[in-house]
C-alpha cells in the first residue's frame, strides 16, 4: 500500500500534468500504484484536491476483453466534473485535450439518491432511483502517453481517462426500452464508424448503474441526485480530430452532437 505521503506525491504530478496540458510517461516508482486499493486512494484524493464539483460518474473497461488490454481486474469508475458535463449539441477545443478518444454510451440522470449502506443495491433499487435515460458521447482524455504501457491501476488514478460527457436529450419513460437490444451507432461527419447494443455493456447498461453504486457504497461514497452515470461503450473507442462532427446516435431514442473546434 502507498503512504499517504506517495498518494499526495501522485496527486501533485497529476495536477502539474493537467496545468502544464502535458502528458507523463509513468509515476515515479515511489508513488506508482501497484494495487487497485492505490489507484482508487490517488483517484479520491485527486477528486479532493482538484476541487471541482462532482456531478456525475462513468464505468470503464465493462467488457472482459477491454479489461484484459487495460490490465484491470474488472470495471472501474471515474468522476465526471462538472464542468466537463456537457448538453448536446456541445463544442469542445480539440487543444483542451490530449488525444480525443470517442465512446457512444447509454447514460443515465438519477431522480434519487444512492448512498452508502450496509446492503448491496439490486436492480429495483437502480430502476427506482432514475430520472432519465440518455444517449451519451463519453470523451476519453489521459495524462498517460501510452495507457497500456501505464497500466490498469495508472489508468484508474488518472480518473479513470475520463475527458468529458456531452449528455443528450432525456428520455424519462425509458422502462420500455429492452436495453440490451437497444443499438446505437457513432458518426464522424455523418459516416458510420461504428455501432453496438447495450448487450456489450455488461450485458445491460443498468447492470453497469448497480456495479457502480455497489463499488461507491463500499468505498464510503454514493451516488446524489441529479447526478449523470455514463455506463460504458457500446462500440469501442474511436478518436477524432479538430473540424469533426460527432454523433452519437439512438435511432428512436435520441442522439448526442459534439462538434470538435480547433
Amino acid at each position: 500500500m502507498l503512504t499517504p505521503a506517495a498518494i499526495g506525491e501522485a496527486v501533485d504530478l497529476l495536477i502539474a500534468a493537467r496545468g502544464d496540458h502535458r502528458q507523463l510517461t509513468a509515476f515515479p516508482e515511489a508513488c506508482r500504484p501497484a494495487e487497485m486499493a492505490d489507484a482508487y486512494a490517488i483517484q479520491e484524493a485527486f477528486a479532493a484536491a482538484w476541487g471541482a464539483p462532482v456531478a456525475g460518474y462513468k464505468v470503464g473497461a465493462t467488457t472482459p476483453e477491454t479489461q484484459n488490454a487495460l490490465g484491470t481486474p474488472g470495471p472501474f469508475p471515474g468522476r465526471v466534473f462538472a464542468p466537463v458535463l456537457l448538453t448536446s449539441p456541445a463544442l469542445v477545443s480539440a487543444k483542451a485535450f490530449h488525444r480525443l478518444g470517442i465512446e457512444p454510451e447509454f447514460a443515465f440522470t438519477l431522480a434519487a439518491d444512492l448512498p452508502p449502506r450496509t446492503a448491496p443495491y439490486t436492480r429495483a433499487d437502480a430502476t427506482a432511483a432514475i430520472a432519465a435515460l440518455h444517449p451519451a458521447i463519453e470523451i476519453i482524455d489521459s495524462r498517460w502517453i501510452d495507457i497500456r504501457t501505464a497500466g490498469g491501476a495508472s489508468l484508474i488514478a488518472d480518473n479513470g481517462a475520463q475527458g468529458a460527457l456531452v449528455l443528450g436529450p432525456g428520455l424519462a419513460d425509458w422502462r420500455r426500452i429492452d436495453l440490451p437490444q437497444a443499438a446505437g451507432a457513432l458518426l464522424f461527419d455523418g459516416k458510420k464508424i461504428a455501432e453496438g447494443t447495450g448487450a456489450a455493456v455488461m450485458g445491460d447498461p443498468l447492470e453497469s448503474l448497480v456495479w457502480l453504486a455497489n463499488d461507491l457504497s463500499r468505498r464510503g461514497f454514493g451516488l446524489k441526485r441529479g447526478d449523470a452515470v455514463t455506463t460504458g461503450t457500446i462500440a469501442g473507442v474511436h478518436f477524432a480530430a479538430a473540424g469533426m462532427h460527432v454523433a452519437a446516435d439512438f435511432g428512436p431514442l435520441g442522439k448526442a452532437e459534439l462538434r470538435v473546434g480547433a
